[in-house]
């Protein structure tokens, strides 16, 4: 699964990315009662997050957030909703 979220608030990638990883700190993560693991790679602009069933990697461009999401066959029932859910959440924070 693919999206593409234009930037709104943020200016340009940099921008973008620091907002990401701000709002990616232990207490948000908690409420999705997954182990998750991220990784932030701020000179190529990545972030990705590996968790149980799934994988999630987020490129920052200059005018964009490029976001892929593979989800294991446990979960693919749920990608419309999480999709909805996590592109409702970059737009309103891009």
């Amino acid at each position: 699964m693919k999206l593409e979220i234009p930037y709104q608030v943020a200016k340009d990638g940099d921008e973008a990315f620091g907002l990401v990883k701000e709002k990616l700190d232990p207490s948000f993560l908690s409420q999705f009662k997954l182990k998750i693991k991220i990784e932030f790679n701020k000179e190529k602009g990545i972030i990705e997050g590996i968790g149980k069933g799934f994988k999630a990697s987020f490129t920052f461009q200059e005018d964009r957030c490029l976001v892929e999401i593979s989800l294991s066959f446990l979960l693919k029932p749920l990608s419309s909703k999480i999709s909805k859910g996590l592109e409702d959440g970059l737009r309103n924070l891009l």
